[in-house]
């Protein structure tokens, strides 16, 4: 799942452990693990933290001894956290409408249909709508 737009999420809306990760070892540290094992479980090695360990070849060496540092030894379930992005994108596709992006535009760069599109947007009215309205 895309993660742009992060900077708006509430991220004390978070379970617990995401919340932990960012408080122990830094946002991009959580940021990046929610971005790889996202709705998975991860072994956390013991430091020191080798090149080989499997942790450290997808997450780089830096953020595996981050973590080993905090949870030296321990399975994490990572959460999936699937709402709290579904509202970043969400607001995302809002902000590209109002500047000026076309239904069509936003469906392809999120790779969803013009329906869903509609749909996420169908909080806002268009100002023609709008201006019916007064008619009556």
């Amino acid at each position: 799942m895309e993660l742009d737009g992060l900077d708006s999420l509430n991220w004390y809306s978070l379970p617990t452990l995401v919340q932990d990760i960012a408080r122990r070892c830094g946002r991009q540290v959580a940021v990046d693990v929610l971005r790889l094992f996202d709705g998975r479980r991860i072994w956390v090695p013991v430091p020191p933290v080798k090149e080989s360990t499997p942790l450290a070849c997808k997450l780089g060496l830096d953020t595996a001894t981050k973590l080993a540092d905090a949870y030296p030894g321990q399975w994490l379930h990572i959460p999936r956290c699937y709402k709290a992005w579904l509202r970043v994108r969400n607001e995302g596709i809002l902000a590209q409408r109002r500047a000026g992006f076309s239904t069509a535009d936003l469906a392809a760069l999120h790779h969803l249909t013009e329906r869903q599109i509609h749909n996420i947007i169908g909080g806002t009215q268009s100002p023609a709508k709008n201006r019916q309205t007064e008619l009556f």
